[in-house]
């Protein structure tokens, strides 16, 4: 039964996928970023600009 399991797998792909939250928000008048339910503080000179916000299992 392994064997038919293995046999029926395909081969990984070369890279690695792509793990964790990405977004880009332009930040709004109260510069803070929302990410999953937390709330980032983003330096207030961004305001009015795109930012983009990436969280991963290490970072």
């Amino acid at each position: 039964m392994l064997e038919s399991d293995y046999a029926a797998m395909i081969p990984l792909p070369p890279m690695d996928p792509a793990v964790g939250l990405s977004s880009r928000v332009r930040l709004t008048r109260d510069y803070f970023v929302r990410l999953d339910s937390n709330d980032y503080s983003v330096d207030p000179r961004m305001i009015g600009r795109f930012v983009d916000v990436t969280a991963s299992p290490k970072r």
